[in-house]
């Protein structure tokens, strides 16, 4: 179990959430914290998408790059 200190302006916005969301803070925050662990493991992936478009890369040019010499 973990305690969470939040100050009076953070703790006023929380309990305007939960209100409007009818549920407790306790589950507000489980769903938020579920939420975003979800969406960040896709988006970690999926932030890399397009890294390579436009870009002649191809297994040849990579190892030119890794193995020129200085």
């Amino acid at each position: 179990m973990l305690t969470l200190q939040v100050d009076d302006e953070l703790e006023t916005k929380l309990r305007a959430l939960v209100e409007r969301e009818h549920t407790t803070p306790e589950l507000f925050i489980q769903k938020l914290i579920n939420q975003y662990s979800a969406n960040t493991e896709l988006e970690d992936f999926f932030s890399c998408a397009g890294l390579w478009k436009d870009r002649d890369i191809t297994q040849e040019t990579l190892r030119e790059q890794a193995w020129r010499n200085k």
